[in-house]
Order: C-alpha cells, then sequence, then structure tokens
C-alpha cells in the first residue's frame, strides 16, 4: 500500500521501519 507511493530507489528497510512506525502510532492512538 504505501510501498506504492515511494520510488524503486528507496531502501526497503526504511519503507518497512516507516510502516511500523506508522502502525505503531495508530494503535498507540486507540
Amino acid at each position: 500500500m504505501l510501498k506504492s507511493k515511494f520510488p524503486s530507489p528507496l531502501s526497503t528497510v526504511d519503507i518497512s521501519f516507516f510502516e511500523s512506525s506508522y502502525i505503531f502510532s495508530c494503535q498507540d492512538t486507540l
């Protein structure tokens, strides 16, 4: 989902970290 918004040259590790942080933030808000 979020990966499609980023260019391919971007590191997948950064994307995974961003997704994890985003999910963690969502859960923390609930």
